[in-house]
């Protein structure tokens, strides 16, 4: 019955897919599909290429390219390389990036359909070339910015790979006799080939002849019950074509889907998408299509072409990869885009460390020790540390965010803050912690030092979402809590009193929920017990297994650990009560013996208590505390382990990855993914700190590839009040029958609150941010709803990392329960050319400001007139003719050839080339005005039994390449004008002139 109902829903999802039937599950569940290679089995064979390749580069990887379409071996490379050289990886961090990676190829096929996103409609097929360009310029700045969240732009390079791979199967490339990818696709604003006419026919209709087999498919596929009814649901059998010989033109052209007649019609004369979903397949001006998506006379007509078009997209996607490498010239940057670490000097991965510290006069008995701390801090580990972050805050000044290379330059700036100025009330916390949030890298640690609550706690919000987006850990360490102001009441107490508990001593409470959320330490320590936290709180790689809140004494918890588990840390945190010192303590071993002694003791003070213990063998601990009637705010359970499974959250519907808070009411997916797991049995949604699930516990199911476990459509209620929570699951290890628990990093939040939000600007559509031209005038329409059991007032904030000029409703907005309210957001544009802004809104609510929703974009202003063409590359002479003409015996024979190159626009920037040993004249003035327009040539002498692959890069980073097979037989039906290549005979119109005049500019540069 299950496996019908998947069927049902798979294909009714298909109706919405437009492009290599999107992902590997519909294969799993309707056998119509036979050997369909899917958009994700294609990405995921390039990235696994890409990574081997890069692995070969940096740490001499032994074994085999893994052959297209196998499973990555990542076990048996971690095997071989293991502590080999420089590069750094993590099996389930690799795993959990094939996951954003796989989401996000599948990603466009799950929106409303555009042509410009799959390289349908032959009037869209230039500007569609256009786009991927501009979007790789934006991408390539954004994995060069600084604080650059690389989740996000695997999520934006996996939408633009989809695309990429479109081009293989929905337009005739294959049909036109090409069995080379097209190097132009992204890469300028013409594809290199002739485009078909407006007027001019593309296709002829197709009849409705089958061959045998064609008609035992057809026939079988409506057959049976599993799949004749969600056929007939999602398309019309009509539609199903099997066509050859349909086409007729000898240019570049492209189908009309039926699902994007908004963009442009169909006229008689043009191609169809064709196909079961497509109504332009069987009703059209002509009927028939050419889409390669799958391996099925269902779904595809030229469905004998679909391996050929997904090879050529494999290889299509391993150069996309290989071309944004070349484009950053930064092996560590790549690196982490495929999530591998570069570091010289160490074997773990690699991180960055942030302080953000009060140097209010009220700190001036603890700055010192605090100085000590970040000394050990900063020095601890500093061969896995990539950069540090200083921002120290005072009030009303906070910042700036200062950035340092090395752990004594950082130390020094440290040693020289001092503790002096500020008001008698709360400081700027907040607003220091944003600015540094925004500006550092993904998966730093930051350490905020403070003795105060925080003005500006609206930020929160903001802050929470910023560090889910960029994994960011968040620690608070205080040295008391010196200043504890009162609830000041005034003649408009009314209006005040969301901000007077926003800026009370309570808030302090947000600093542990902060911590929580981000897999944080929330510890209270000074003088010598700071000293000892700074050694040891500051160890990365811990996971959470159990926690309690609001636990009143006395309390008897035996807690259990699996055989994988190493350290135990147990911390205690007693609020702003500070009544750990009227409780006793103990945490007794399996023997009843008290396991406490001095050496697990690391703090022990009125706010806060952490013991550390040793275990290798999985005995309990029993924690004990003995109190009249105490209260203790949290107590937490962390383990290291060698076993860390990813767990990530996705939206339902767009599969898009979610990072922060979930909207109430709105459908979620979560998986988990554990390379060393053989199962994962249950998965509980609680309050974070309370044992009482939400909803009944869940039990995974078995999600795409090994070793993944997904719980789909998650629903959480509109809440109020405490409104975190926490995801455990338990699982078994793979050969062992030991059960282990854990729970997971990434916290849940949602509220009675609901934000929505649409963004356009003058230049671009709703929804689809992308780029901004220089002062654009950006509108963001926005929606507030109430979902919570009484009438509120909304506060509504807006942000951005540019402060650009913006206008909208800054009052309270009173909404009445299950109401709505409508606004607008206005802003200019207004920061330089390249620069890459952070847009965030929030709503909250003036009288619980823990109630809030928010809402992102990123966006890229761009230059109107950027260059859009990349470098010319002409292949003008080779010798290769004279190469054995057996391939087998190439070893010992060479060849020359000769190259001419120049970039129009920008002007040529630099070359690369794998093989060949190459002279090339006039190189130093590449970087000149002089290189604008200019004719460059390089002559290389290869071995028979290498291509010839030579890149050219101009300043905008776009890539032109020359390449040439020596042992090729003819040239593509569709050749290049940027890569093109010719044997001796047809190189006539240059040849020795060429060599002659590359000759004397070798003469005159000597």
């Amino acid at each position: 019955m299950l496996l019908f109902v998947l069927t049902w829903i798979l294909s009714i999802f298909f109706v919405f897919c437009n492009g290599f039937a999107t992902i590997d599950e519909f294969a799993k569940v309707l056998d119509v599909f036979k050997d369909t290679k899917f958009h994700d089995n294609q990405l995921l064979t390039a990235l696994c290429i890409t990574q081997y390749e890069f692995l070969k580069r940096h740490k001499s990887l032994k074994g085999e390219r893994p052959d297209f379409y196998d499973e990555c071996p990542y076990d048996k490379w971690l095997k071989s390389t293991n502590g080999s050289s420089n590069a750094i990886f993590d099996v389930d961090e690799l795993e959990s990036i094939k996951d954003e990676f796989e989401s996000a190829v599948a990603a466009p096929d799950l929106r409303s359909m555009k042509p410009t996103e799959h390289f349908d409609l032959e009037s869209y097929i230039t500007e569609t070339n256009v786009k991927l360009l501009k979007d790789r310029k934006n991408l390539l700045n954004q994995i060069k910015a600084d604080g650059a969240s690389f989740s996000d732009i695997r999520e934006k390079l996996g939408e633009m790979l989809h695309t990429v791979q479109d081009f293989y199967s929905h337009t005739n490339w294959v049909e036109l006799g090409n069995d080379k990818i097209n190097p132009m696709v992204g890469m300028g604003s013409n594809l290199g080939v002739q485009l078909n006419g407006e007027k001019e026919v593309a296709c002829t209709p197709c009849d409705k002849k089958f061959t045998a087999e064609e008609q035992k498919e057809v026939d079988d596929a409506y057959g049976g019950l599993l799949t004749s009814i969600p056929l007939v649901i999602v398309g019309s059998k009509d539609n199903v074509y099997s066509c050859r010989g349909n086409m007729v033109t000898k240019h570049l052209t492209s189908g009309y889907y039926e699902s994007e007649k908004d963009f442009r019609a169909m006229e008689e004369g043009k191609c169809a998408h064709g196909g079961l979903t497509d109504n332009y397949g069987g009703g059209g001006p002509t009927v028939g299509g050419i889409n390669k998506d799958a391996a099925t006379v269902i779904m595809s007509p030229h469905y004998y072409l679909h391996h050929t078009a997904a090879n050529l997209s494999v290889k299509a996607t391993i150069k996309y990869f290989e071309d944004i490498r070349t484009a950053l010239n930064d092996e560590r940057l790549f690196g982490k885009l495929i999530g591998i670490e570069i570091s010289e000097t160490s074997s773990k991965m690699v991180s960055s460390k942030a302080i953000v510290i009060d140097t209010t006069g009220s700190m001036v008995n603890s700055i010192e020790s605090i100085k000590k701390f970040v000394e050990k801090l900063v020095k601890k580990n500093s061969n896995e540390t990539l950069k540090y972050f200083l921002t120290p805050f005072n009030d009303p000044e906070f910042g700036p965010v200062k950035t340092f290379n090395s752990p004594e330059q950082m130390t020094a700036a440290v040693k020289g803050l001092e503790a002096k100025g500020g008001g008698t009330l709360s400081e700027k916390m907040y607003a220091a912690l944003m600015e540094t949030a925004r500006k550092v890298p993904e998966s730093t640690a930051i350490y905020v030092f403070t003795d105060s609550v925080s003005k500006n706690c609206r930020l929160l919000p903001s802050i929470m979402r910023i560090a889910a987006k960029k994994n960011l850990q968040i620690n608070f360490f205080l040295p008391g809590i010196t200043k504890k102001p009162r609830m000041r009441r005034s003649r408009s107490s009314s209006s005040n009193s969301g901000l007077n508990k926003c800026e009370s001593e309570e808030s302090i409470e947000d600093f542990r929920k902060l911590a929580l959320a981000t897999d944080g330490q929330f510890v209270v320590a000074s003088g010598e017990s700071l000293q000892k936290a700074a050694e040891t709180l500051t160890d990365s790689n811990w996971q959470r297994l159990k926690m309690f809140s609001n636990i009143n004494t006395p309390f008897n918890e035996t807690i259990e650990f699996d055989k994988s588990v190493k350290e135990v840390e147990i911390s205690m945190n007693a609020g702003t009560s500070g009544n750990l010192n009227t409780v006793r303590v103990d945490i007794v071993n399996e023997n009843g013996t008290n396991a406490v002694t001095g050496e697990n003791i690391l703090i022990s003070n009125a706010y806060s208590k952490v013991f550390r213990f040793n275990t290798t063998d999985g005995s309990p601990l029993t924690i004990l505390i003995d109190g009249n009637n105490q209260t203790i705010e949290q107590i937490d359970i962390k383990i290291k382990s060698d076993i860390s499974p990813n767990v990530i959250i996705t939206d339902s519907d767009s599969k898009k990855y979610v990072r922060g808070a979930l909207k109430p009411g709105q459908k979620y997916d979560i998986t988990i993914t554990c390379a060393p797991c053989s199962d994962i049995s249950k998965v509980v949604i609680s309050r974070c700190g309370d044992n009482t699930p939400i909803m009944p516990p869940q039990t995974p199911e078995k999600c795409g590839r090994i070793n993944r476990w997904c719980v789909k459509d998650i629903q959480l209620p509109p809440v109020s009040g405490d409104n975190q929570f926490c995801i455990s699951y338990a699982g078994n290890f793979k050969n062992d029958d030991i059960n282990f628990e854990r729970i997971a990093q990434q916290k849940l939040t949602t509220s009675a609150l609901n934000l929505n939000t649409t963004f356009s600007t003058e230049t671009e559509s709703p929804n689809d941010p992308g780029e901004v031209y220089p002062n654009d005038n950006i509108t963001i329409n926005y929606s507030i709803e109430n979902l919570g059991e009484s009438d509120d007032e909304i506060i509504l904030k807006v942000t951005s990392s540019q402060d650009l000029p913006m206008n909208y409703f800054k009052d309270p907005i009173k909404i009445g329960k299950g109401k709505k309210a409508l606004g607008n957001i206005y802003i200019t544009a207004n920061a330089p050319i390249g620069s890459i802004v952070d847009i965030e809104i929030c709503a909250t609510s003036k009288s619980d400001p823990s109630q809030h929703s928010s809402d992102d974009y990123t966006v890229f202003i761009t230059d109107p007139n950027a260059d859009l063409d990349a470098p010319e590359c002409t292949v003008d002479y080779s010798t290769a003719i004279s190469c054995p003409k057996n391939p087998k015996h190439c070893k010992n024979s060479t060849y020359v050839v000769l190259i001419s190159f120049k970039d129009v626009d920008s002007g040529v920037s630099t070359v690369n080339y794998p093989r060949g040993q190459w002279q090339i004249a006039e190189r130093n003035l590449f970087h000149s005005s002089y290189a604008v327009n200019h004719t460059f040539y390089a002559m290389g002498v290869h071995s028979c039994c290498d291509d010839v692959e030579f890149n050219v890069m101009d300043k905008e980073h776009l890539i032109g390449q020359c390449t040439l097979e020596p042992y090729q037989k003819s040239l593509p039906t569709a050749a290049m004008t940027s890569s093109s290549s010719s044997p001796l005979p047809s190189m006539i119109r240059i040849s020795f002139f060429a060599v002659i005049v590359f000759v004397l500019f070798l003469v005159l540069r000597a």
